[in-house]
């Protein structure tokens, strides 16, 4: 199978070479299934690239990662169990911090969606999107992303 990021760049760097950029662009092109290797502790769920396992992407579900224990935004609220809980997403590579993001526990855990541009502006970036894909676990992403009302950046 080719890689969408082959394809795409077909010349392009290794991992390793990659600017921040680079990286950047490289997760937002990357298969969320395919390209990653995902593992949780019950505190922590984690995905390494599998092509550079060095390139991560963290979330903490205890008090190192909550970013707010209590978020209130009509899209997160309005499932069945209203409560949402926002936390930090770390891209890492080699341990050292690349991006942070915001990704919202939403029905009682059942989800955890990338946290739009604004309450009103439901619009959230690709790259944003497939960070939330890549931790995915249940595969519940486009079904809560859909019920939210949330749309990707064209």
């Amino acid at each position: 199978m080719i890689e969408v990021a082959k394809f795409v760049v077909p010349d392009r760097r290794a991992v390793r070479e990659m600017t921040i950029e680079q990286l950047l662009q490289h997760v937002e092109l990357s298969n969320a299934k395919n390209d990653w290797k995902a593992f949780s502790t019950g505190v922590t769920t984690e995905a390494a690239l599998k092509e550079d396992p060095r390139l991560r992407v963290t979330v903490h579900y205890d008090e190192r990662g909550v970013h707010q224990d209590n978020f209130q935004e009509p899209w997160a609220n309005k499932f069945p169990d209203p409560k949402a809980v926002s936390y930090w997403v770390e891209l890492t590579y080699d341990r050292a911090l690349i991006d942070r993001r915001v990704l919202v526990s939403v029905d009682g855990g059942r989800a955890m969606l990338p946290m739009p541009a604004t309450r009103v502006d439901l619009h959230v970036s690709k790259i944003h999107y497939r960070i939330a894909e890549i931790l995915d676990g249940r595969s519940t992403l486009p079904e809560y992303f859909a019920r939210a009302e949330l749309r990707v950046d064209a």
